[in-house]
């Protein structure tokens, strides 16, 4: 255990106090507590400053309640199959499990400090954050605190640049190369909730600029891309 510290205050030569020390075993066999006075005063006799108790603990191991501080990978791609994580954390166990989304999953035990679960395809099938703890079991045990992993998509725009709208909560993306399906020299808009891409407006030439603009007294945004002949607005 940590050390602890306390002021008695002012006691009269030949004078005595009961300290009382509360703790909580983790485990069985026997535990030691030793206790150390000190004073301003100048001490006759220091050798009887310290002393020590022992006693002896049974029972089953007393799980604390475990800590997530991390896992790896952060983030998944959406629509994965089943996939492993790793766990870093504190107070992990042998008897430690995994939820995913509050469900028990397929769980490994490495570690105090580590853990590797498998998070199922069904979790891992659409965008947004699964939410990862670990439980220990009694006696003591309880849930960690909740760490998401990300689920994602990855889109391949080419973009030069881009600018959120807070109206519409959309990404609008100026391209100047184009792909396989979206045409060059033009802008999209992107709806990050769903991760699709909108139809293409072809601009005028390559867009340099992007700005966002709100319209005085409306909650209208407009959108500015400066393109090599000319402007283009919403």
């Amino acid at each position: 255990m940590s050390p602890a510290a306390c002021n008695l205050g002012q006691l009269a030569t030949g004078a005595s106090t009961t300290v009382t020390f509360t703790v909580l075993p983790i485990s069985a066999g026997t535990a030691t507590l030793t206790a150390q006075v000190s004073a301003s005063e100048t001490d006759p006799n220091p050798t009887n400053n310290s002393a020590s108790a022992s006693t002896t603990v049974g029972g089953s191991t007393y799980n604390q309640i475990p800590s997530v501080s991390s896992i790896s990978p952060a983030g998944v791609v959406s629509g994965s199959s089943n996939t492993g994580i790793t766990l870093t954390g504190t107070n992990f166990t042998a008897g430690s499990t995994v939820q995913v989304n509050g469900t028990t999953v397929q769980t490994s035990f490495i570690s105090s400090t580590q853990m590797a679960a498998t998070v199922p395809a069904a979790d891992l099938a659409t965008l947004g954050w699964a939410k990862i703890t670990v439980s220990n079991p009694a006696p003591g045990g309880g849930t960690s605190n909740a760490v998401p992993l990300y689920v994602f998509s990855a889109l391949q725009v080419n973009a030069s640049h881009i600018a959120f709208d807070p109206y519409s909560r959309k990404l609008m993306a100026g391209l100047g190369t184009g792909t396989s399906s979206l045409a060059a020299n033009s802008l999209v808009a992107i709806t990050p909730d769903t991760a699709s891409v909108g139809t293409p407006v072809v601009l005028g030439g390559t867009p340099s600029r992007m700005a966002v603009r709100r319209h005085s007294n409306t909650c209208s945004q407009a959108f500015y891309v400066k393109a090599c002949c000319g402007l283009f607005g919403r």
